[in-house]
């Protein structure tokens, strides 16, 4: 009943992290690129990183970024349900780059997570 209760836990915080992040950059990425506001664009990434980096330490799993970026690429892909008069390019590039870095997030969680670089040197690495 216990890895129960912990699979649910997880699913919960991954759910909870990719909702915050998705609503963010559905809503202040949307004014982001219709107004260009290129200044603001840092603060979208740094909330991406956040959400990622607290969904990994309440899960204790590195894939958790991952999932975190799929579920917030699926939640600002919603913004193509909007009627206004974007071009779609606006819409699908932040999902591409939401989702590439949720890879490289995951990636670097896995090198500082699982590889253990006392016991080996980052050249030996394979």
């Amino acid at each position: 009943m216990k890895g129960y209760l912990d699979r649910n836990k997880g699913i919960f915080w991954v759910l909870l992290f990719g909702v915050v992040w998705g609503l963010v950059e559905g809503s202040l990425g949307w004014f982001v690129h219709l107004f260009h506001l290129r200044v603001f664009t840092p603060l979208l990434v740094i909330t991406g990183i956040g959400c990622m980096s607290l969904a990994v330490v309440k899960t204790n799993s590195s894939l958790s970024a991952l999932k975190v970026g799929l579920i917030a690429a699926l939640l600002k892909s919603m913004n193509v349900l909007l009627l206004t008069y974007e071009p779609l390019s606006w819409v699908f590039s932040p999902v591409v780059h939401i989702l590439l870095e949720s890879v490289a997030v995951t990636f670097i969680f896995y090198l500082l997570r699982e590889v253990d670089f006392r016991k080996k040197g980052i050249h030996d690495i394979h």
